[in-house]
């Protein structure tokens, strides 16, 4: 990760901050790992950032490399599935995690995730992406069980959570040896209907820890 971390986090923010009429409050950094984004791109951009890891492990560690960071607020110990949000928020950041989710739960986390928005939020979604141009083809890799999905196969799951595409790009800036990878700026296209949709299958909410 260390060969792609600035330029990822570059365009990241490039991209985040040319969005009309994005609210800067707060965010929510999910499968956050040790805190990577949150520290070189929410942080600097948000008044107060979230972060959710499933992994106990990396949920500390992200403690300890966010410990003198001020945005932290609120560390959730859950997976995306598992997360209800009791915040609402001006970006959700869902970044090379969802490759481990069925389309069933893509659609519901997606969509609980909109429901959560600020009228100035976005959900962030930045993923590998297949080259192929049909919906048919997708890669599947045995080794971690994570599955890369084409544009048109993103979209249609956009659809069914009832969000709209409002802005896309390819990270122009990449290892020609790797994956594509594409950032969309996402959002409900009915508040009604993004509720609708998460609320159906709502889990417990998680307990949340502060800073």
């Amino acid at each position: 990760m260390e060969h792609v971390h600035g330029r990822d986090i570059h365009e990241s923010r490039a991209f985040i901050e040319a969005l009309p009429d994005h609210g800067r409050t707060r965010a929510l950094d999910c499968a956050a790992g040790i805190g990577r984004i949150t520290k070189a791109l929410l942080a600097p951009l948000y008044d107060k950032v979230d972060v959710l890891e499933p992994v106990a492990a990396m949920l500390d560690q992200a403690r300890v490399e966010l410990a003198e960071v001020p945005a932290v607020d609120h560390y959730y110990l859950c997976s995306m599935e598992q997360h209800t949000p009791t915040e609402t928020y001006d970006l959700v950041v869902i970044q090379w995690a969802a490759i481990y989710l069925t389309d069933a739960d893509f659609v519901k986390v997606f969509a609980q995730y909109a429901a959560s928005l600020t009228p100035r939020g976005y959900l962030f979604f930045k993923e590998n992406c297949g080259c192929a141009r049909d919906d048919t083809n997708f890669l599947v890799d045995d080794d971690d069980s994570s599955l890369t999905r084409s544009d048109v196969h993103y979209k249609k799951l956009f659809e069914q959570a009832g969000l709209r595409v409002v802005r896309e790009a390819y990270q122009k800036e990449w290892p020609a040896g790797l994956m594509p990878v594409k950032m969309y700026a996402l959002r409900a296209k009915t508040a009604a209907r993004a509720k609708g949709t998460a609320a159906a299958a709502a889990p417990t909410a998680p307990v949340a820890t502060s800073v």
